[in-house]
């Protein structure tokens, strides 16, 4: 080694492996957040559609019962 004592070699390999650890745990809060919002903008969109869909189906339901009720029916 280069002359220092194990004890100091030791706490700058412990202050090194902290910031590495730090810069990991930033870079992966970073992600998480990314995927949050991906997830947000996705179940946002999903609501979407479903809230179409549902006004699709009430407007057929409605055309279908309206026609039902307008078609003569022969007895």
């Amino acid at each position: 080694m280069n002359g220092e004592p194990a004890h100091v070699r030791a706490r700058q390999d412990a202050e090194e492996a902290d910031r590495s650890y730090r810069i990991a745990v930033r870079k992966l809060d970073r992600q998480r957040l990314g995927l949050e919002e991906k997830i947000e903008e996705t179940l946002k969109m999903l609501q979407h559609w479903e809230s179409e869909r549902l006004r699709a189906v009430k407007t057929g339901a409605f055309y279908s019962k309206t026609m039902f009720f307008l078609t003569p029916t022969s007895f």
